[in-house]
């Protein structure tokens, strides 16, 4: 509880742990030991005090000792017997919630063995890039990555290794592009990144980057070594385009023609056919 001052007239031991202290000795201003933000605004005295009530607001509490929460606050107007106003704030350390929010959304849009984006993710970033295909002055390319000769590393060296090189392959892909693009495991063995802002002939280079990396990846597992090779096919977002369906039917389309002509390359497809 504060008065109409900032100054704190009541703190229970809770309370007292967000401020950072151990007691009242005489009546600090909250606004003082703490302060209180929420989405780039600060909650000052008198924003406080311009409110009848406020519930349920979410928002970060630092105090003066340099400690951080992320608290659910309730404020409410009082008075005392001789009409003083007093603001009453209900303090809620609301990191653990958060935490836990935060670790279901990360895991409903990422890959739980690669730890990267997975397709539901790659797809809203596609629908993204084709709402925005035409802003921009050079336009997004999307990479599909489908893995040569796979299935034979699962079947004879086993899913371990096979998870093995997918990782290898997953910390491949991070280091190769910029932190702006989008990489995801579709499935399987297949794997799609966004470039925004990449002319083709930079998406071409990127993509025989990827394919040499690929190719010289090498697992080893009780005395043999494993690898895989990749068949990569490259579509531009155009502005043109009605779907993301046929964005990816366009790649796709790339990875097979790849896989047609030997596998282990880059085929381009461009909207008018390959």
């Amino acid at each position: 509880m504060v008065d109409n001052a900032g100054a704190v007239r009541y703190a229970n031991n809770a309370a007292l742990q967000l401020l950072g202290i151990r007691e009242i000795i005489k009546p600090a201003n909250f606004f003082d030991l703490v302060s209180i933000n929420n989405d780039d605004c600060n909650y000052t005295l008198e924003k406080f005090r311009a409110s009848q009530r406020i519930d349920n607001l979410y928002a970060i509490l630092c105090n003066h000792t340099g400690g951080e929460f992320d608290i659910d606050l309730t404020m409410l107007k009082v008075r005392n017997d001789k009409s003083q106003e007093r603001l009453v704030f209900v303090l809620r350390d609301d990191s653990a919630r958060r935490q836990e929010n935060e670790r279901l959304s990360w895991e409903a849009s990422h890959d739980p063995l690669t730890q990267l984006f997975n397709r539901r993710a790659f797809g809203q970033g596609l629908d993204k890039a084709l709402a925005e295909a035409g802003q921009n002055k050079v336009a997004t390319v999307m990479l599909l990555i489908d893995l040569d000769y796979f299935k034979p590393v699962n079947d004879k060296g086993g899913h371990l290794t096979g998870d093995k090189l997918l990782h290898r392959l997953a910390d491949l892909l991070r280091q190769t592009v910029h932190q702006s693009d989008t990489v995801a495991r579709l499935g399987g063995d297949e794997f799609g990144i966004l470039l925004p802002s990449c002319n083709m002939e930079r998406a071409e280079a990127l993509a025989e980057r990827i394919r040499a990396g690929i190719e010289a990846l090498i697992v080893e597992h009780e005395g043999e070594d494993y690898s895989v090779t990749a068949s990569i096919g490259l579509a531009q977002i155009n502005p043109t385009d009605t779907s993301t369906k046929a964005i990816m039917a366009r790649a796709d389309e790339g990875s097979y023609l790849a896989k047609g002509r030997g596998r282990n390359q880059v085929v381009v497809v461009l909207v008018s056919g390959a």
